[in-house]
């Protein structure tokens, strides 16, 4: 196995990339949006929050066939590296996927992470792969969707939420967001941010993520790199004037029927009084004002997450598959 790096300017193997991760994806998960160049050169030169990964393409015998991308943080966590790997589906059962890890594998010990992660779409073949090379399953999340159809049912439903959570949270304000947050806000959106932490790891190793204003901005300039149509709610309480909490979405601006939920947090001092389900909800109806060609908004959540997948559920998310996060130390 042979890895080749694989760069934003580099035509030839994006498009190999490209391939490789759709034809995996329709392969293994459910319908998704298809993958598009700019998503994927974004990717490459801003990764998630400013932190590109690194990207290979496998050859055998002078054949792409698979790739991996090894994703790390100088924020925290900085022994651990996060990979995504797919082999196509016209190369599977051949060794390719054990020997694409394990050449990623030096790579991570190379650059320092030991600690190494692996997420994929739950399936047997994964099971058999992750038993296979020595990584247990550390954590199962799941993938729900919530479609929106405009419909007199959907509108009624989202109204009742929104007058239930308003009620229950009379003492907070909402503040809608679009793009860029303003600068005098940055600041204290660190906060909010930071209650991330508070989701479940279940049997993952991994440390608290570290926030700073840089870090919010350098995430709001990848997604937008990428072709989002970005959005942010904040629940303000109106007596101290603290962020209590908010909720993002990005719409793909090529794809507009394809919507993701990002996060959703609030801050300990202040739960118990719906804010969660309230942001969610006002989040819905403005999507639903001003994104006429959305269909379907996409979240992801750990199994174990109870309260986070109560409030989906009662917004009309619906499971459309799970994935299994495997992880050991090399």
């Amino acid at each position: 196995m042979e890895l080749v790096r694989v760069t934003a300017t580099d035509t030839d193997l994006v498009d190999a990339y490209l391939d490789i991760v759709q034809a995996a994806e329709d392969a293994d998960g459910p319908a998704s949006r298809p993958l598009t160049r700019r998503r994927v050169t974004a990717e490459l030169e801003f990764g998630w929050d400013g932190e590109p990964p690194r990207t290979f393409i496998g050859f055998a015998d002078g054949v792409p066939v698979g790739a991996v991308s090894a994703y790390g943080s100088s924020h925290d966590n900085t022994g651990l590296a996060w990979l995504e790997l797919q082999v196509h589906p016209d190369h599977r059962r051949r060794g390719h996927g054990t020997d694409l890890l394990r050449v990623a594998g030096a790579v991570c010990l190379a650059n320092g992470r030991p600690l190494v992660v692996v997420e994929g779409w739950e399936s047997a073949a994964l099971r058999g792969f992750a038993e296979h090379t020595g990584f247990p399953v550390k954590q199962v999340t799941v993938i729900r969707d919530q479609p929106i159809t405009r419909s007199e049912a959907e509108r009624s439903r989202f109204e009742a939420l929104r007058v239930q959570t308003e009620s229950a949270s009379a003492d907070y304000d909402l503040l809608r967001l679009e793009g860029r947050t303003p600068d005098e806000l940055v600041e204290r959106l660190v906060a909010a941010t930071e209650t991330i932490n508070d989701a479940p790891l279940d049997d993952l190793d991994y440390d608290a993520e570290v926030f700073s204003a840089a870090r919010i901005r350098a995430y709001e300039e990848a997604q937008l790199a990428a072709g989002a149509r970005f959005r942010r709610i904040l629940a303000v309480h109106r007596a101290t004037g603290e962020i209590a909490g908010h909720t993002v979405t990005a719409t793909d601006s090529e794809q507009p029927r394809y919507a993701e939920q990002h996060d959703t947090s609030v801050l300990p001092a202040h739960r118990g009084h719906r804010i969660g389900l309230r942001l969610k909800t006002d989040m819905l109806c403005w999507l639903a004002e001003v994104e006429p060609a959305l269909t379907v908004i996409r979240t992801e959540n750990a199994e174990s997450n109870g309260p986070m997948i109560a409030v989906n559920e009662q917004l009309g998310y619906r499971v459309a598959g799970r994935r299994l996060v495997v992880q050991r130390r090399l």
